[in-house]
Order: structure tokens, then sequence, then C-alpha cells
């Protein structure tokens, strides 16, 4: 079923207290919303209801409202790349100062501008603006970071090449000389012994 829904318009104010347990959202759309988090893992919110969750790596599960909650977030470069999992599937996006892009469903793209917060397509072209903004600026960032760290690495793996060539050839060396002593030396020492102690039975 396609999603005919026009774009979203959010205008919504926040507050909470020091410690952050306890939060007051107030928006155009959701109204008043209190929410209360006692300890990790347990929420006690005047919309939801209760909501038990246990988050690892990014991968959250929990209960909420008597529903089963499955969520993933995984980020890549700070937000140039995100992985973002939900029961309805797997979506990619990009965030940039402006809002996000969802690549897989633009639709559910977002962007904000004058504390304005827009969704939907009409949020999608200008979120996908910045964007690609923000990953051109990400990629040409990573390409002068990997530069930055060529030439140490250049050395690093110059120095082990020479240090693992040194091993080699102390090795083989060894090697060498251990055979030679094996194949001449060592008969020959032994020869020695045999002759000396021919000479002395024979003495006596």
């Amino acid at each position: 079923m396609s999603d005919e829904r026009k774009p979203i318009k959010r205008i919504e104010g926040k507050v909470h207290s020091k410690d952050k347990k306890v939060r007051l959202r107030l928006s155009r759309t959701g109204g008043l919303n209190l929410g209360w988090h006692p300890f990790r893992g347990i929420t006690l919110n005047s919309k939801h209801g209760l909501r038990l969750s246990k988050t690892f790596k990014g991968l959250t599960l929990g209960f909420q409202g008597g529903r089963s909650l499955l969520r993933g977030h995984w980020s890549i470069g700070g937000g140039l790349i995100n992985t973002n999992l939900s029961k309805s599937g797997l979506s990619l996006s990009t965030r940039s100062k402006f809002g996000t892009f969802n690549w897989t469903r633009p639709k559910r793209s977002s962007f904000k501008i004058l504390g304005i917060q827009f969704r939907g397509l009409k949020a999608a072209i200008p979120a996908l603006f910045f964007a690609l903004i923000t990953l051109t600026f990400g990629i040409v960032s990573l390409l002068f970071g990997i530069l930055k760290m060529l030439p140490p690495v250049l050395v690093f793996l110059g120095q082990l090449i020479f240090f693992i060539g040194a091993l080699i050839m102390r090795v083989a060396e060894l090697a060498y000389h251990s055979l030679m002593f094996a194949i001449f030396d060592l008969p020959h020492q032994l020869r020695a012994k045999k002759t000396e102690a021919s000479s002395n039975a024979d003495t006596q």
C-alpha cells in the first residue's frame, strides 16, 4: 500500500531534568508527552506506556505497550552512512546538519530549517542535496586522512620487510653452519676421537 500522506511540518519543544531521567516534550502533532527513565532499560511514557528494552552494540530488543521492539542503528564515518534496522526491514541513510536522507526509503527522509521539520518526499530533495555535500566532504576528508597516514605506513612496512629479510638471512646462515658442522666437522671430530682411543689402547 502506498503512503499518500502529506509531509509533516513539526514544531516542538523539549525540556528535561538535570539527570535526564524526566523528559517533557510538546509538539504540534504529538501534543504533550511526559517520560520517566528511572533505571537503564526501563521507561515510563505518558503516551506509549511502559517500555522494557536492552541494547547491545547498536541492537535494541524489548517490549513497549504489549508489542515487541526491534531496532538497530549502526553508523560509519560519523553519520556518513547509517544502517537502520526495524521490523519493516533494513534501510541506509546519510545524516547532515539539516536533516537525514534515506537512500532506500526516500519518503522517510527529514529536513529541518528554522526550527521547522519536514518529512516525506518534499523533505527528500533538500535532504539529498545536503547529504551529497556531506558525503563529498566526508570522502575528501577520508582520502586526505589516508594520504596523511600513507608515509608512516610505508616506512613501517619498509622496516618490517627489512627486519624479516635480516631474520631470514640469520636463520639461513645458522642453518648453513649447522649443516656444514653435521657433514664435515662432526665426522672429523668423531674420527679423531676414535683414532685417539685406539692409540691409547695400543700404548697400554
